[in-house]
């Protein structure tokens, strides 16, 4: 499949088949004039630091499309883009949680990265937002669990920042936290 732009028309994302739902919509520049949509295509990738016998830590990343995901990259983990890195969906399917789940019990542990670098990386897959959103806990259970000894202590920084990307994802109320 070639390489698409992050940003698709709606007119040719129903003609791909290989392109899942979007899961934000936004409008261009050039297009806001004719409110025509433009939706992000689901395409999510991580990365996370390979010094073998060091764990990754907070040298973790997700993001939309490769693009973003090597900017990252060469910036908080590798300026030579030494790294592992994988989608996070599976072919021509969208994000869903059973991916950030086979994540959190593969890649996590695998590579060392931190619970809560991985936990606010992750609240960016709108998918995983909405879960984190509709959670029966309260958000501070996700990133501040200290029945875990991997987990770092409570902290309402962390909650409020993990809030603030679920709001961001998904565009909810900034305070349903």
């Amino acid at each position: 499949m070639p390489h698409l732009p992050h940003f698709v028309l709606t007119k040719v994302r129903k003609v791909r088949k290989a392109i899942v739902p979007a899961t934000r919509v936004h409008l261009s520049r050039q297009s806001a004039a004719k409110t025509e949509e433009v939706k992000m295509v689901d395409d999510w990738f991580w990365a996370s630091a390979a010094d073998i016998g060091i764990p990754a830590g907070d040298r973790f990343v997700i993001e939309n499309g490769q693009e973003a995901l090597w900017r990252r990259v060469r910036r908080e983990i590798d300026a030579n883009e030494q790294c592992n890195w994988m989608p996070v969906n599976r072919f021509n399917k969208g994000s869903d949680i059973e991916d950030i789940l086979d994540m959190l019990i593969t890649v996590v542990p695998t590579c060392g990265v931190n619970h809560n670098r991985f936990i606010l990386e992750a609240a960016k897959i709108p998918v995983f937002a909405q879960f984190l959103r509709n959670g029966r806990s309260d958000l501070c259970n996700y990133v501040s669990n200290s029945l875990l000894e991997t987990h770092e202590p409570y902290s309402d920084d962390k909650m409020r920042k993990l809030g603030n990307i679920v709001c961001s994802a998904i565009c909810c109320e900034p305070d349903w936290f």
